[in-house]
């Protein structure tokens, strides 16, 4: 990726061994950021307390 592409849904952004990362001992929560705040009209995020792959974690709309 580069600066200036945007993220679309299902979109491959890393790849993780989550399994080897549990087994070492690590946690695997990972927050998530929202870097350009001011060029968003809306920003939803679920109320769900865990997410799995393809569901729908936070919803953006742009301003036009």
């Amino acid at each position: 990726m580069q600066q200036g592409d945007r993220v679309v849904r299902g979109q491959q952004l890393l790849d993780v061994d989550l399994a080897l990362l549990k087994e070492k001992g690590y946690v695997t929560q990972t927050p998530v950021l929202v870097v350009n705040p001011e060029e968003m009209k809306e920003i939803k995020i679920t109320d769900q307390k865990q997410v799995a792959e393809n569901d729908d974690l936070v919803t953006v709309s742009y301003k036009s």
